[in-house]
């Protein structure tokens, strides 16, 4: 997906998409401060009308932060995937 406005909305539409075919009622983001990256992300699927109904709730980690948690699995490689299941980890309080 681009980083742009265009990927924002196919993030959103896949999100809705996800919740509605899990019949699920609220959404949790969890992402990475990477500098503006993640700021305007955060800032569009916080004001997004479509979002709002699933009541979003966002976690934005201090990049140390996120690699102090992928400490504990020390056999996994360092790669955007593993960190963004890391980071779910984290946000669902289910780091074991």
């Amino acid at each position: 997906m681009p980083n742009d406005q265009e990927g924002a909305n196919e993030l959103i539409k896949r999100v809705i998409d996800c919740l509605s075919q899990y019949n699920l009622s609220c959404i949790k983001f969890g992402m990475e401060a990477t500098s503006h990256y993640a700021w305007h992300l955060h800032l569009y699927l916080a004001s997004s009308s479509e979002l709002l109904p699933y009541q979003p709730t966002f976690y934005v980690f201090n990049p140390s932060i996120v690699k102090g948690f992928k400490k504990i699995y020390t056999f996994l490689p360092k790669t955007d995937s593993i960190d963004a299941i890391i980071i779910a980890s984290i946000a669902l309080g289910s780091v074991s």
